[in-house]
């Protein structure tokens, strides 16, 4: 296996894996009840 096939394969696992953990945080952002405690954790840092 030539090493560009390899790069290729990797950048295609790096935006995979982006993509989902970026549709997991749209997600948590869709529940209320989360966004009130991520609040109330960061508020509490202060």
């Amino acid at each position: 296996m030539k090493l560009s096939h390899k790069i290729q394969g990797y950048k295609i696992l790096l935006y995979a894996g982006a993509i989902c953990v970026l549709l997991a945080v749209f997600a948590l952002y869709r529940r209320p009840d989360f966004l009130v405690t991520l609040a109330n954790q960061v508020w509490a840092c202060f």
